[in-house]
């Protein structure tokens, strides 16, 4: 600790003494060595002691010499855990070895030549795991970054950018020609521990999201959110006990892990999604579209493509794709447009809708002549989130059906889109729409019709000369038109002519 600072030195000094360093409590040993250890050369500006998540902790505020005057905070347990900790720049002498050689390794190969080593950036995404990110910027060939994930001293994951790179794989990405790292020690992944008590409190707020009373579902849900960095850790080892489970409580899992919007849910994901269980497949293709892990698309795109896979499965699977911009997604949505299946027709089409576009108008608009209300009404309901005039003809057309509530929301989609603020009569959005054509002509039709209307005219006029012209007859030439001038000349000349 010889580097601590000086007012973490005189805090120590004092702990020696029997003195209280921070108020009333004393800075226990694991806390200060942390603080040692992982946020050397900082200057403290403020600590306050502080519970979270249950657990005694404190919470300090620094500046160090990468970041100037901005301060930072982390928060560290008592037992020398770092529960929380900004991201902030990091001089490169203070991230770990091993973190250094992983990422320098992938580097050896993929960094633009005459690059530097670029900037690191830590933070802790969870408890006991710190992310290191190393971004650099090449020449000609853009930024990279790379990830390391470290645990109790251990690289467990590597990310570059965005892809996932199995540790095994490392030495393969070495150059002889180029190395950065001679040897990178292959380090096993390892799984993080997850406290009991997380996974306890995880179970209870899922199964309170089941609960039949609405006001309890809500607060299950929102004590999830609340959970933070500790509910993905929590959620993935509970559905690791999921043998026992009903389906509805892994799928609210699986849902939590997308709506939870963290990186580290991505991946695992993506291997729920290969599960043997149709149900369970289904509900994880919705959650890594939920997720926003593009890197996920392949998987999702083999359930859009797989013979065997249920309609639910390829509507899931269909749908997060095309969030992240699949032609296969679109495709698979549009096969289930003609399903036997009424529900799987109305929910394609609305998904086609919410999250194709303008693009898909056309295999849209036919679904408003579906046989079922419910397909139609979703049918207007996609038309309403595409919005735009593109969607007024379709919309005027669903005035006319003959079930009320859909009349309703085509009139409703119509206020949206146009502005306008009719009552709720059909036919006066319908009068309007041909007011609407009418006066609306483009100029270039308008042109185009006068031309063609002006030819018929010629032409006829040109019948009516050939028809009084005697047979063989040819038309006079044209006679020359003298100007004045010359006609006065030969006035004048006539005039003094002697006869």
């Amino acid at each position: 600790m010889k580097h601590a600072n000086r007012l973490l030195a005189v805090c120590l000094l004092g702990m020696l003494a029997g003195r209280p360093c921070w108020g009333e409590d004393k800075l226990p040993e694991a806390v200060a060595q942390a603080l040692a250890e992982h946020f050397d050369r900082v200057t403290i500006k403020r600590v306050k002691a502080k519970a979270k998540d249950g657990v005694k902790a404190f919470e300090f505020r620094f500046t160090d010499e990468a970041n100037g005057e901005k301060e930072y905070k982390a928060v560290i347990g008592a037992d020398g855990k770092i529960l929380e900790e900004e991201p902030r720049r990091l001089l490169e002498a203070r991230v770990p070895k091993t973190v250094r050689d992983a990422c320098l390794a992938y580097y050896g190969v993929k960094q633009p030549e005459g690059s530097e080593h670029g900037e690191w950036v830590t933070s802790t995404q969870a408890v006991g795991v710190r992310n290191y990110v190393l971004k650099t910027v090449g020449k000609s060939e853009g930024t990279y970054e790379a990830e390391c994930v470290l645990k109790d001293n251990a690289v467990t994951a590597l990310t570059v950018n965005g892809k996932a790179i199995a540790l095994e794989d490392l030495a393969k990405t070495q150059q002889a020609s180029k190395p950065v790292v001679k040897d990178t020690p292959q380090v096993p992944a390892q799984e993080p521990e997850i406290d009991p008590d997380v996974v306890r409190k995880v179970r209870k707020l899922i199964k309170s999201t089941l609960a039949e009373d609405e006001k309890a579902r809500e607060e299950g849900w929102k004590g999830l959110r609340d959970m933070g960095n500790l509910a993905v850790p929590g959620l993935l080892a509970l559905y690791k006990q999921t043998e026992n489970i009903p389906p509805d409580l892994v799928r609210s899992i699986l849902i939590a892990l997308g709506d939870s919007k963290d990186v580290r849910a991505g991946p695992a994901l993506v291997e729920i999604a290969k599960d043997k269980n149709p149900v369970t497949r289904a509900a994880a293709a919705r959650a890594i579209g939920a997720s926003n892990y593009k890197q996920g698309v392949a998987v999702l795109e083999a359930i859009v493509d797989d013979p065997k896979a249920t309609e639910e499965e390829v509507r899931f699977a269909a749908t997060s794709a095309l969030r992240f911009g699949s032609a296969k997604g679109v495709d698979g949505l549009k096969r289930l447009l003609t399903s036997k299946d009424p529900g799987t027709r109305a929910r394609a089409v609305f998904d086609l809708g919410k999250h194709g576009g303008k693009a898909h108008l056309e295999a849209i608009t036919p679904l408003l002549k579906d046989t079922d209300v419910g397909v139609r009404m979703d049918a207007v309901e996609a038309l309403a989130r595409v919005g735009g005039k593109e969607t007024f003809a379709p919309l005027i057309e669903g005035t006319k059906d003959a079930e009320y509530k859909i009349r309703s929301a085509a009139m409703d989609a119509l206020r949206a889109a146009t502005g306008k603020s009719f009552g709720n009569q059909p036919q006066e959005w319908q009068e309007w729409w041909v007011k609407e054509q009418t006066s609306k002509k483009e100029p270039a039709e308008e042109t185009k019709q006068k031309e063609e209307e002006l030819k018929v005219i010629e032409a006829k006029q040109g019948e009516k000369i050939e028809e009084i012209r005697p047979p063989g007859l040819q038309p006079p030439l044209p006679q020359p038109n003298p100007d004045k001038k010359t006609e006065a000349k030969k006035e004048e000349k006539n005039e003094g002519r002697i006869p």
